[in-house]
Parts: C-alpha cells; sequence; structure tokens
C-alpha cells in the first residue's frame, strides 16, 4: 500500500489490486462506524461500487460490523424517462442491502421524473440536512462525472436504459462538498484517465478534480492500474517508502512539476 497526503486534504492511496483498494475503502467506512454506529452516508449505485459493497458484506458476516443505525441516503435514485424506469432501488435492496442489517426506514432514495429531478435534489438535501449531514459520501470517479450531469456509469440494475445512467443523479456536487468527508473509490485500466485528470489536473478540468481538490477531508482509493496514467504515481509510492532526503525536497519538487499549487502539506505512511 502507498498512501500520501497531498494540498493538506487530499489523501492518495494506491493497492496492488482491486481487492485491496476496495478492502481499504470498506475499512475507512468501517472505522466511521466505529465512531459513530448513527452515521449518516451518502451511497450510490455506479457498479463499480459494488467491490466496496462485497467488502462491507462481508466485514458484517464475518466480524460483526453493525449498520442497524447508520443512515444511507442515495445521491443517485430512481428515474423515469418517458415509459423507462429504473428499479435500482429493489436492485441495490438484492445485491447489497438485504445481505446487512441495515434498517430499511434507514436507507432513502428518491423516485423522480426527469421534470423533477431539481425537486427531488432539494427534498434530498432538505433530509440530509435533517439527519445532520453526511458523515461521508462514497463515490466512484464515473459519480462525479455525474455530478455535473456529464458521466454515465453502468449501474447496478443491467436491464436499466443506458440513456438515462447519465441521468439519474439526484446530488449536486455541493451536497458531496458539504459531507464531513468524501471517499472516492476507482479500479481498473477504464478508470486510469479518469483518476490522472481528478488527482493531478486542475480544478476546472473535470468534476471529480475539484471535488478532491476542494473538499476539506478527501480521500481517493485505486489499484494499480486505475494508477496507470498518474504522472507521479512511481514518485507518490517513492515519498510513501519513506525515502531519507525528507519531505521539503518533496514538496519542492511537486509544486516544481506542477502537481502541487501552493500551501501543500504532507503526512505519509506506507506498510
Amino acid at each position: 500500500m502507498n498512501t500520501i497526503h497531498r494540498g493538506g486534504s487530499l489523501k492518495i492511496n494506491i493497492r496492488k489490486r482491486q481487492q485491496s483498494a476496495a478492502q481499504m475503502t470498506a475499512r475507512t467506512v468501517a472505522e466511521i462506524i466505529d465512531r459513530n454506529p448513527a452515521a449518516v452516508f451518502g451511497f450510490t449505485a455506479c457498479k463499480s461500487l459494488m467491490p466496496v459493497y462485497r467488502e462491507l458484506i462481508r466485514l458484517y458476516r464475518e466480524e460483526g460490523l453493525d449498520l442497524s443505525r447508520v443512515k444511507i441516503f442515495h445521491l443517485d435514485g430512481d428515474v423515469q424517462t418517458g415509459s423507462a424506469a429504473s428499479s435500482l432501488r429493489a436492485t441495490m435492496w438484492r445485491k447489497f442491502y438485504a445481505l446487512i442489517n441495515i434498517q430499511p426506514a434507514n436507507m432513502r432514495m428518491m423516485s423522480c421524473s426527469i421534470s423533477s429531478i431539481t425537486d427531488a435534489r432539494a427534498e434530498l438535501q432538505a433530509d440530509i440536512f435533517s439527519a445532520g449531514g453526511l458523515d461521508a459520501a462514497i463515490l466512484s470517479v464515473d459519480d462525479a462525472a455525474r455530478l455535473s450531469g456529464e458521466g454515465v456509469c453502468e449501474l447496478q440494475d443491467m436491464d436499466f436504459p443506458n440513456p438515462v445512467a447519465g441521468q439519474n443523479m439526484i446530488a449536486d456536487a455541493g451536497t458531496v462538498l458539504d459531507a464531513r468527508c468524501c471517499l472516492m473509490f476507482a479500479a481498473g485500466d477504464a478508470a486510469a484517465g479518469s483518476v490522472a485528470r481528478a488527482v493531478e489536473g486542475a480544478q476546472a478540468i473535470s468534476m471529480a478534480s475539484l471535488i478532491l481538490k476542494q473538499h476539506d477531508h478527501a480521500s481517493v482509493f485505486m489499484d494499480e492500474r486505475a494508477a496507470g496514467l498518474l504522472a507521479l504515481k512511481d514518485y507518490y509510492q517513492w515519498v510513501a517508502s519513506g525515502h531519507p532526503l525528507g519531505l521539503q525536497a518533496d514538496l519542492t519538487f511537486l509544486k516544481r512539476e506542477g502537481a502541487v499549487r501552493t500551501g501543500a502539506e504532507f503526512d505519509v505512511s506506507c506498510c
């Protein structure tokens, strides 16, 4: 594992395999629950998050993770376009929620039409506020693009029409930025371009980049394939290995390379 804090708020986690990255993400969720058994989360139905959900199921079954008091608000929802309606709620229950001990009343997924998404967003934000705000928003890199209405991800329901996939994100970027922390997961070669833009690109280049750069407490978890296009991947690993040159030289290098603009601080660990 290689872990590096960047810009004082962005924590980069690179693991060798997808399963290891998913395990680390799920462990972070479990740590939040251990600190606050009634924690409030924002989840999505993006299929690329399923490895994380499988790990949460395993933690519940094998290690006794208790989600009975946890509240989950879906940042996406069942959206109908014309005669095409999703069944995301039923699919998520079958693949995830029925396999843990969350209370049905504690999982909220909005249902609406395309024309009423604005009203649904306002209702979702009000409900999250009433619950005390999100302790963590868990997203895939694809989800971040969907927050701007520009991205599409493969959803859990394989029968869900693809044209709707980019239109079913109900939350906006503000909902994620207001969360106390943001956990972003990415795995596989297909995510490499989005990861590189999010981690090393300017804020304006993508919604994922804006969220990771602007959020006070953001972490991105990825496997080595998703990290494959990071210009400074080897350098991140070099820093995380505890190189004796020290972090002042590291910061100077990153500023020269343009990866860090101003005010960056580092806290590096590896195992």
